[in-house]
Parts: structure tokens; sequence; C-alpha cells
């Protein structure tokens, strides 16, 4: 948890980014943690930090911020703002507490933010939410799964892999330098671009140079993303054929049912660099469509003929498979990051693949 004035420092930072301006020098006492000007009013502000189990423990700290806040502004003849810093702001968190300011203090400006950037201010009733900047890595040091979204992920491959050979990748080349372009090309939203850029700016990982978008550092970034994908795999269905083994099923199997993954994959591509492991599948539609197109039933994975993988990130695995021999596989990029899940000979192959991409170009 942040210490007071630590927090009165982050709030006073927000407030002048917001164009707020400082007032201290209308303190007569310490009746307020700050005191500023905006649009022609003077603003009492009381601060608080809090580190919350709940958005109970928020609202809690934020009633007594606005009643000091009131205090506050009683004595110096001004308006008053409740601030309150918290660990990490979500949207969830910015509608609660705008519900509770509305019912029970409307009267009082107020404000959340955090460290990453978070910012939610209240002025006049009037809400703005800023979210935060997504983190490589959360509290605990954990991968964070916003930084490695399916949609980050899919710009993220377009980067890396806008070099490489055409039979391993098929998506958007060469990748335009603006990011209205960068948008138009990955068929995502001009804004989802600008927070993919913005958050990998922040984390050093992206630059802007003479025009082009650069990843760098692709190293770092490489073992942040294994990471992910050790901490957030997908889950694992292991399939046998009702009637018989069905490994013949990636010929038959369309790219909007499922892409072959993993090990397979690195075969089909002839990138395998150590054994083969089982016959795993990114199931595209639910699990349960295949099973019964298929002929497949549920079993342990030491008598499958084949695992379905059901990933959060089907976007980014769909969008970037391609067609060997008739048979829909995941790019290079893909495969690494499913054999890394697994022990060392999965590492083994995902460091190889890894290699194979960065010598692809670059910056590194």
């Amino acid at each position: 948890m942040r210490s007071g004035a630590e927090a009165v420092n982050l709030v006073a930072r927000v407030l002048r980014q917001q164009g707020w301006d400082d007032a201290s020098e209308l303190t007569p006492g310490d009746f307020a943690d700050l005191i500023v000007r905006h649009d022609g009013r003077v603003i009492a502000a009381a601060v608080k930090p809090v580190s919350y189990r709940g958005i109970g423990d928020v609202i809690a700290a934020l009633s007594r911020t606005v009643l000091e806040a009131r205090l506050a502004a009683t004595r110096l003849a001004s308006s008053p703002l409740a601030a309150v810093v918290v660990p990490r702001l979500g949207e969830r968190m910015a509608q609660e507490v705008a519900a509770f300011m509305a019912a029970h203090a409307p009267d009082v400006a107020w404000l959340l933010a955090d460290e990453d950037g978070g910012v939610c201010l209240s002025l006049d009733r009037h809400v703005d939410y800023l979210a935060p900047a997504p983190r490589l890595v959360d509290q605990d040091g954990v991968p964070a799964r916003e930084v490695f979204s399916d949609l980050h992920q899919w710009l993220l491959k377009i980067l890396l892999l806008q070099h490489a050979p055409e039979r391993y990748w098929s998506g958007p080349r060469p990748v335009p330098g603006s990011i209205p372009l960068l948008a138009k090309a990955a068929r995502v939203s001009v804004q989802k671009a600008y927070q993919f850029v913005a958050a990998f700016e922040q984390h050093g990982h992206l630059r802007r140079d003479r025009g082009r978008l650069c990843l760098v550092r692709r190293e770092e970034l490489f073992e942040a993303w294994f990471e992910h994908q050790r901490f957030h795999p997908p889950q694992r269905l292991a399939v046998r054929g009702l009637f018989g083994p069905c490994r013949d099923l990636p010929a038959r199997l369309r790219s909007e049912e499922g892409v072959v993954g993993g090990f397979e994959a690195c075969t089909r591509m002839d990138l395998l660099h150590t054994q083969a492991g089982l016959l795993e599948l990114h199931a595209v539609v639910a699990p349960a469509s295949l099973l019964a197109a298929y002929d497949l039933e549920p079993c342990p994975e030491s008598v499958a003929d084949l695992v379905l993988l059901r990933s959060r990130h089907r976007e980014s695995v769909r969008r970037g498979c391609h067609d060997v021999a008739g048979v829909p596989v995941v790019d290079p990029l893909q495969a690494a990051l499913d054999v890394a899940v697994h022990d060392a000979r999965g590492r083994e192959q995902a460091g190889y693949l890894r290699e194979r991409i960065l010598s692809w170009g670059g910056e590194s």
C-alpha cells in the first residue's frame, strides 16, 4: 500500500495531467491534502491510499475521504474533491463507485487513480474513465493476462512474423507504419491498436522508428510471453475415436472447426527439432461439437489419440493459421507457445522456434 504522501503526490500528478493548477498558496493551514484550481474554481482535495480485498474497502475509504473533503472545503470556502489511490483500477470498480457516489454524495467531485495510469474522475456529475496500462506481470510476479490478450497476441504475431517465409505465415504483410493502417491490416479498431502500441511502448518492447512500428528487446518479450502461456495454459481434453483410431482427423478438419497445433504443427512445417509429442488440435468451436461431428469420446491421456486444446486466445490462433498440404496448421509462433507449456523437451522446441523467428529479421 502506498503511504499518504505518495498517494498525494500521485493524485497531484494526475490532476496536473488533467490540466488542473496547483493552488497550495491559498492554504491557510493543514486543512486539505491538496488545493487546486480548475475552471476558475478552487477545489480542496482529501486523499487516501487503500489496500483492498474488495470493492467494499474502496467505498469505505472513499466515504471517509468524502467527509474530510467536505470539512476542508467548508473551511476554505472551496469545492470538495475526494480522491482514493487503489492498487489497480478496473472498469467494474469505477462503475460501482460511480453508482455509490451518485446515490450518497452527488455534490462531491471524486477521483480514483492507480500507479499504472488508471483514472476515474467525476466532476459536476460527469464521469471520465481511463483504463490503466496493462502490466507484463501482476503483483505476485505472475504474467498478467491482459498484456497477452487474444487481440494483443494477434497484433504481436503480425509484427513478429511479417518477414517469415510465405510457407509459414499467411497473415498481413508488410506491416504499415501508422497505427490506423496497422488496425486496418489487422482488421481491428483503431482504438484497440492504439491501446496495444501504448502498452508495449510503456514496457519498452515497441518503438516508432522513421514511420515503422518496431518490436525491440524481443528475447525478453518471448520469455514473458512463454511464461504467460505456462501460467495460463489452454484447457486440455484427451479424446479417442469411438470406432477406432482417429489420427487422420487433421486431414478432415476445417479451419473454422479446429487447427493443428503443438509438436504436430512443427512436424508438418518441417520445424521439428525434438521428439514429437501427442497430437494436439486447437478447438475453434466448442469441443462437444467436435466430439459429435467426428465420433470422439473423452479418455485418459495415456490412451488418447489426440488432445483438444481450448485456448482463451482462439481468435489469434484461428487468424494466424495457414494451410499445409490441405491441413489447417497454426503459425510457428503459436506452435512455440503450444509446446512451451510442456517439459524440457517442449521448452527446447520452443527455444528452437524462437531462434528461427528471430532470424527472420527485425531488431532484437
